[in-house]
C-alpha cells in the first residue's frame, strides 16, 4: 500500500488536472470519451505538443521563441508547394524541414552570437515568415494532395493516426534529450544562471543556437503535419500556435525565469490545451469564448508563476539573515 501512495506522490500533478478534466467532459460532453474522438484528440495533441517542445526548449534556457506559429505556415507552405511542383514526397518534406532549421539556425544565431533581445529577433521573424508565406501563396490556400503525403496527416499504423506515432517517438527523443544528455543539463543551467553556466564550463552561445534550431525543427514538423491533416497549406495555418505552445509550457510547470520545468509536464500541458478546447467544442462553446477562456488560463497561469517566484525570493532572503 505503501508503495502505490509514493507512486503516486511521484506523479506530476498536473497530470491529476489532465484526468479531473477528461472526467467532467466525459460527463457534460456527449460522446467525448468515445474511440474515435479521443484519436481525434491525440492527433490534434500531437501538432501542438511538437511546437511545445520546442518552446520549452526555449523558456527553459529563458528565452522564448515567438516565430514558431509563422514558422509552421512557412514550413507547410513550402511543402506543399514543393509537391505542387512535382518534386515528390521526400523532396517536399525535406524542403520544409530545412526550412524551419534555417529559420531556427538564423534566430539562434542573432541572440546567441550577436547578443540580439530575443523578443525582437523572433517577433521580427514570425512577421518575415508570415510575410514570406503570404507572397509564395499569393494569400491563397494550397490544397488538394496525393494520397502518400495525406497519409502522414489521415494514415494509420496498427489503427492509430500516423501522427500519434510520430508524435510519441519525438516525445521519447526529446525527453532522454533533456534528462539524459548534456546538452539536456546545460540548458538548465543556462536557464538558472547564465554567467554562472558561462563559469562552469558551459558554451552557452552554441547550446542557445542549437535550441532555437531545434525549436525551429519541431515547429517546421508540426507545420507539415498540420498541412497534411488538413489536406491544405494555409498561409496562416499556424497563427496563434505561439501563444498555445507558451500556455503548454507554462500549465506544464515550467517557470518563465528558466531552468525550472520538465519536458514531460509541457506534454500533459498540450494534451490538457487541446482536451479543453475539444471539449468546448463538444458542448457547444462558442470558439470566442473559447479563445477568452484559455486567455484567462494562461493570464492566471502567468500570475500564479509570477507570486511564487516572489514568495520564494522572499524565503529565500530570510533563510540567508537568519
Amino acid at each position: 500500500m505503501n508503495k502505490v501512495k509514493t507512486a503516486f506522490s511521484k506523479l506530476p500533478g498536473i497530470l491529476y488536472g489532465l484526468i479531473a478534466i477528461g472526467l467532467i467532459f466525459s460527463v457534460v460532453a456527449q460522446g467525448f470519451f468515445t474511440v474515435s474522438n479521443l484519436l481525434d484528440l491525440a492527433k490534434s495533441s500531437g501538432l501542438l505538443i511538437l511546437v511545445s517542445m520546442g518552446m520549452s526548449l526555449c523558456i527553459l534556457s529563458g528565452y522564448i521563441d515567438m516565430s514558431v506559429g509563422a514558422l509552421m505556415s512557412l514550413s507547410g507552405v513550402v511543402t506543399a508547394l514543393c509537391l505542387k511542383a512535382g518534386t515528390g514526397l521526400l523532396v517536399a518534406v525535406l524542403a520544409g524541414i530545412v526550412t524551419g532549421l534555417a529559420v531556427g539556425s538564423i534566430n539562434g544565431a542573432l541572440i546567441a552570437y550577436e547578443k540580439f533581445d530575443f523578443w525582437v529577433v523572433t517577433y521580427a521573424m514570425m512577421g518575415i515568415c508570415q510575410g514570406v508565406a503570404l507572397k509564395l501563396s499569393n494569400g491563397n490556400t494550397i490544397a488538394g494532395f496525393k494520397t502518400d503525403f495525406r497519409f502522414i496527416g489521415d494514415g494509420k499504423i496498427l489503427g492509430i493516426y500516423f501522427i500519434i506515432w510520430a508524435t510519441a517517438l519525438l516525445c521519447f527523443v526529446m525527453t532522454l534529450l533533456c534528462n539524459k544528455t548534456k546538452f539536456g543539463y546545460n540548458i538548465y543551467s543556462i536557464g538558472g544562471s547564465y554567467q554562472c553556466a558561462s563559469l562552469a564550463g558551459v558554451n552557452v552561445r552554441k547550446n542557445l543556437f542549437f535550441v532555437f534550431v531545434l525549436s525551429g525543427l519541431l515547429a517546421s514538423l508540426s507545420g507539415i503535419m498540420l498541412a497534411a491533416k488538413s489536406n491544405s497549406a494555409s498561409p496562416i495555418g499556424g497563427q496563434g500556435y505561439e501563444f498555445d505552445a507558451i500556455a503548454a509550457v507554462l500549465i506544464g510547470g515550467t517557470s518563465f525565469e528558466g531552468g525550472k520545468g520538465k519536458i514531460t509536464g509541457t506534454i500533459i500541458g498540450a494534451i490538457m490545451m487541446r482536451m479543453i478546447r475539444n471539449g468546448l467544442n463538444l458542448v457547444g462553446f462558442s470558439p470566442y469564448y473559447q479563445t477568452f477562456l484559455m486567455g484567462l488560463i494562461i493570464v492566471a497561469i502567468i500570475l500564479i508563476d509570477v507570486v511564487n517566484q516572489h514568495r520564494k525570493k522572499i524565503q529565500a532572503t530570510r533563510r540567508v539573515y537568519k
